[in-house]
């Protein structure tokens, strides 16, 4: 009896919430609307999308890695072309809002901006005073959240990774607070909430 209610609930409708924080030269949405988002519609769930991205570049972690230099845009964005400058981010929103739109998913919140700021966070601000007490000499964004200490190139490679996955959890925290508010203004709680990296790519339709 009871794994006949849980088939029976896992067809029942759904409402999902997709939250994508992350920069625009590294995310993938094609795939996201064609193989994540449309299926899901089809199958009856309810879906909302709230997404954060960053235009402006960012150190990678791996920025000595050869592939670096070859990431590019989303190809949508780009009438499948490939180029040299970051695509116009009104279009962005006007690819990603009427993509949305035409497979039924509900658009959220939807933040294009240059950076996060992480300098003005009272919480990076309180570490940050602490690793200087403790050590010094080193850059106070060295040891968190990631700790590397092998030698100066990793070092410095791993303070820039740490900087920009303190920007990424502060864009999902904010991510999170609009999900948060807009079941309090709907009076309504999603089911699932799905938090997925910039550079998710589906290669297959999601059940």
């Amino acid at each position: 009896h009871n794994y006949m209610m849980r088939k029976k609930n896992r067809k029942e409708q759904q409402r999902v919430s997709i939250v994508v924080a992350g920069t625009l030269q590294r995310y993938f949405f094609n795939s996201t609307g064609q193989n994540l988002i449309q299926p899901m519609m089809q199958q009856g769930h309810t879906v909302d999308y709230y997404l954060a991205l960053t235009t402006a570049f960012a150190k990678p972690y791996r920025s000595e890695a050869s592939y670096i230099s070859r990431i590019h845009w989303d190809p949508i964005f780009t009438n499948d072309r490939v180029v040299s400058q970051s695509p116009n981010t009104s279009h962005v929103k006007e690819v990603i809002s009427q993509t949305l739109n035409a497979s039924g998913c509900t658009l959220r919140d939807l933040i294009l901006r240059d950076s996060v700021d992480i300098d003005s966070n009272e919480l990076v601000q309180a570490h940050r005073a602490r690793a200087k007490q403790l050590y010094p000499q080193q850059d106070p964004d060295l040891r968190f959240p990631m700790l590397d200490l092998r030698n100066p190139d990793i070092r410095k490679r791993t303070a820039d990774g740490n900087r920009n996955l303190l920007r990424l959890h502060l864009a999902i925290q904010e991510l999170w607070e609009s999900v948060q508010a807009a079941e309090r203004a709907g009076s309504f709680q999603y089911d699932i909430v799905m938090f997925l990296r910039d550079d998710s790519l589906w290669l297959t339709e999601f059940d």
